[in-house]
């Protein structure tokens, strides 16, 4: 209770102090007390971060920390963020990261001003995606050459460690960068009332002088900031049969009861039957993932090998000292105690393991769809989405993957159940996933789930669905080539 209290009364003396300044980059946090801070996150993380050891090895993070050593008396917030966002990083983990406190970000909010537009950004550069200013000469599509003086490829390079992504998918962080990147740069590099802005306009490379913005002006509830993927609640699943082709789409695993979803599947298998379908597409692009249980339901409709998911499910088991850093302290304790007695068995090694049971979720339908399957993934595809294309990837008997590279790991993923870890000093909140569930993949790729067919889809120049076009017209002799 009292570090609760002093956190609040260094924060409203900030505030007092600065006003409308950028606190966030003013020098007014001792360096000793961002040390505790750090060493509390890495003693949480390893013990209760199910993924913690999974890509990064202890001596690396261990090193990183010792570099993170800091001569001077006193750090930013801004330096403080970024140092703790490098380090969740090396984690690997998409499902773990660090925010502002709801106090500081509510406070930026309505006292500074950001970036008035969002950005696509590809291998090949950074586009406008929506420009919420003035500026008309930056219109959708544009592509940008540099920010205050600052070339694109080095902004992306500086912002990077804020997005988390399973593994080492590039293309995953490059995805979560898109709807965040007016936030992050401002925490980043700073708060600025206009921003020059180099582009490649119809005669060249060209200049202009871009007014920032409020964004409470947009944004009407401050936590929309952090909501790292969206759900279709109305509709996560639909089917359509055009040219003799099933195509299930599904946008989310969130939205419905797991036996919507079986009812849903099932009828789409049926009508495929009687409509005398040859072909299949599943589109799970842009599926965040959700709902334990839905990539066993779309396994199971597709003619498939897979004798066992998991190579093992495990669970880290907390301290009792931790609850005292973690958000809801008393409801996660009673949660915890709920899991090992229920869910999860103390195996003769003293890891906790999951019980088998609770990873079955298949389905046996008698009209399971044997012929040729294609799953088009993206970026965006995370998480039970990512679980069911690297299964159907490495187990679909007739399955070809078209699209990008996903965001969601290949070799599995740490996620199911969370702690929110408050810091004591920063007041940072850290994501931190329990459960390490640990695909039977084959091969060793440690990033998103490859496709099979690389293709991009280009929002401005694409008039038309390429992957979904790729998938209906060519894919039979793409097929015939290999």
């Amino acid at each position: 209770m009292l570090r609760f209290v002093l956190t609040c009364a260094f924060y409203t003396a900030c505030f007092l102090t600065f006003g409308q300044g950028d606190i966030w980059h003013e020098n007014a946090l001792l360096s000793e007390a961002f040390a505790a801070d750090m060493k509390v996150l890495e003693e949480f993380l390893i013990q209760n971060h199910g993924g913690f050891d999974q890509y990064t090895s202890a001596q690396t993070k261990q090193s990183l920390l010792d570099g993170m050593q800091s001569e001077k008396e006193v750090v930013s917030l801004a330096e403080a963020y970024r140092k703790m966002a490098i380090y969740i990083d090396k984690i690997h983990d998409g499902h773990t990261w660090v925010m502002p406190s709801e106090m500081q970000s509510e406070y930026l909010l309505a006292t500074q001003k950001f970036m008035p537009f969002t950005v696509k950004v590809t291998g090949r550069g950074m586009f406008v995606e929506q420009n919420f200013s003035d500026c008309y000469d930056l219109e959708e599509g544009t592509e940008l050459v540099a920010i205050n003086g600052l070339p694109i490829r080095k902004v992306v390079n500086e912002l990077m460690p804020y997005f988390t992504a399973d593994g080492y998918s590039l293309n995953g962080k490059l995805g979560g960068m898109e709807g965040q990147f007016w936030w992050y740069y401002a925490l980043h590099f700073g708060f600025h009332e206009s921003h020059i802005v180099e582009y490649k306009g119809k005669t060249g490379a060209e200049r202009a002088l871009v007014p920032s913005i409020y964004m409470n002006d947009l944004i009407n509830d401050a936590s929309e900031i952090y909501c790292r993927y969206s759900f279709d609640n109305d509709a996560p699943m639909t089917f359509e049969i055009d040219q003799n082709i099933g195509v299930i789409t599904v946008s989310s695993f969130n939205g419905w009861s797991l036996r919507k979803y079986k009812v849903t599947l099932l009828n789409a298998l049926n009508e495929m039957e009687v409509q005398g379908c040859e072909e299949l597409i599943i589109d799970v692009r842009g599926n965040g993932g959700g709902r334990e249980g839905v990539e066993n339901l779309l396994l199971s409709c597709i003619e498939n090998s897979m004798e066992a998911k998991y190579d093992k499910v495990v669970i880290r088991s907390p301290q009792a000292d931790d609850y005292e850093y973690i958000d809801h302290a008393f409801a996660k304790r009673m949660e915890d105690l709920v899991y090992r007695l229920i869910e999860f068995r103390k195996d003769e090694e003293g890891e906790w393991q999951r019980r088998d049971r609770f990873s079955r979720t298949f389905v046996e339908p008698e009209n399971r769809f044997e012929g040729q399957v294609t799953v088009l993934i993206d970026r965006n595809v995370f998480s039970g989405a990512a679980e069911f294309a690297a299964l159907a990837k490495t187990y679909g008997t007739n399955c070809t993957l078209i699209g990008e590279e996903t965001c969601g790991g290949y070799q599995g993923h740490t996620s199911g159940y969370y702690y929110d870890l408050v810091l004591p000093n920063t007041g940072f909140i850290v994501h931190v996933p329990r459960i390490w569930f640990d695909l039977n993949v084959e091969g060793t790729h440690n990033g998103g789930v490859l496709p099979d067919v690389q293709l991009y889809q280009n929002p401005f120049t694409d008039s038309k669905d390429v992957v979904m076009e790729f998938a209906r017209t060519r894919k039979k002799e793409w097929l015939s080539k290999e």
